[in-house]
């Protein structure tokens, strides 16, 4: 709120520091979208990613892109496959949301709000390519990594080809880093409940959701099978290649149930 109020202040109007909305419905035509954001946390050991200069009004952007002829997806699961190619996701900087991984996942470029604030201010679609966003910071080598280059098939993502297991007591968890794993072009995803379901596989992954139990990893180690963490997942989609499991302590750290 003060960030406007000082703002007006100095005789500026909300058309001035938001981009007003267009006059043309075509200027976001045959355009998909899906906006995130989430507060910076001042507790994580990442850095800072820059400054934006302009605040993330998300009703307001929303507004620019329908009246542009621009279609927003709320939710992720409401995006159809066929917009995947001419989607945009949305945010003022890099971050792990949901939507931001599953668009990692699938390569669709994050760009920053203010490209939909300079267009709407310039009248026309200016080029999204110098408000790409990251594709987030790399625990591995310590910098923010460079989107990219759009993935537009399965086969050049990042769990191209690779078999994946999942064991979580949490449906959620499964359902979704399934999803997102599918997304980055895993050949295989199935759920594990009990070492029984560990059988002859070619060498894999074991992603683990919660406390999982000590037997259980074993057995897992025994098939070759590496046991990571959803972090070795965001920071393998970061990389747009599959992490070594050894590369970083925090890509396999999880809890184990000795009992």
């Amino acid at each position: 709120r003060w960030y406007f109020d000082e703002c007006l202040k100095n005789g500026r109007s909300l058309d001035d520091l938001l981009g007003p909305s267009p006059n043309s419905n075509s200027l976001f035509r045959n355009k998909s979208f899906i906006l995130t954001v989430t507060f910076e946390g001042k507790s994580t050991k990442i850095p800072d990613y820059g400054t934006h200069q302009v605040p993330f009004f998300k009703d307001h952007l929303q507004k620019q892109i329908v009246d542009g002829g621009g279609k927003v997806y709320e939710h992720w699961e409401d995006l159809p496959k066929s917009k995947y190619s001419n989607c945009k996701l949305i945010a003022p900087f890099p971050c792990t949301t949901a939507k931001y991984i599953q668009c990692l996942a699938t390569g669709i470029y994050a760009v920053s709000h203010e490209w939909i604030i300079e267009s709407c201010k310039m009248g026309k679609t200016v080029d999204f390519k110098k408000y790409l966003l990251p594709s987030g910071y790399s625990i591995i080598e310590k910098r923010y990594i460079a989107p990219v280059v759009k993935r537009v098939s399965t086969n050049s993502r990042a769990f191209s080809g690779l078999n994946i297991l999942l064991t979580s007591e949490n449906k959620d968890f499964t359902d979704f880093w399934s999803r997102v794993c599918k997304l980055a072009g895993a050949s295989s995803v199935q759920s594990v409940k009990s070492v029984d379901d560990i059988s002859t596989i070619e060498k894999g992954f074991l992603l683990v959701g919660g406390e999982v139990s000590a037997v259980l990893i074993e057995k897992a180690k025994d098939f070759d099978i590496s046991v990571v963490s959803t972090v070795w997942v965001v920071q393998s989609l970061i990389a747009g290649i599959c992490c070594n499991a050894d590369s970083h302590e925090s890509l396999t750290k999880f809890f184990t149930d000795d009992c």
